[in-house]
């Protein structure tokens, strides 16, 4: 529809092309294990005798990034882990896209809308010695 018709009559058709690079859609994130800081701790909180004697909650730190990352849920420290490089990840996964996003707007600049109006620059070159 026609935005410059007070009838909003079909008259002319309006395309927008953009052309930016292709992006990886499944982005394979690998955590180097010397990048890790991990440590094990006695959980707080409720919960028995259980948790007050082992030290079960798991806190793991990405060097990198700086981003801590803790789980103190399950009774086994192995479960623990698991549960922190899961959270991690998709922490780290969040940031990842998040700078692809920011790529990707500057490569994409400023939005145009398309329509009537749009006007052209034109760049004259006149050759030196004139």
């Amino acid at each position: 529809m026609s935005p410059f018709d007070s009838d909003h009559a079909r008259h002319t058709s309006f395309v927008l092309v953009e052309v930016l690079p292709e992006a990886e859609t499944g982005t394979d994130l690998d955590i180097n294990p010397e990048d890790l800081h991990i440590e094990a701790f006695r959980s707080s909180g409720p919960g028995g005798q259980h948790m007050q004697k082992t030290s079960s909650a798991v806190r793991i730190t990405h060097l990198p990034s700086g981003l801590v990352v803790t789980s103190q849920s399950e009774r086994s420290q192995y479960q623990n882990k698991d549960i922190a490089m899961r959270i991690l990840y998709s922490r780290l996964l969040e940031l990842e896209l998040e700078k692809q996003a920011e790529e990707k707007a500057k490569l994409k600049g400023k939005r145009i809308e398309a329509g009537w109006g749009i006007r052209y620059v034109a760049m004259y070159c006149i050759p030196t010695g004139w």
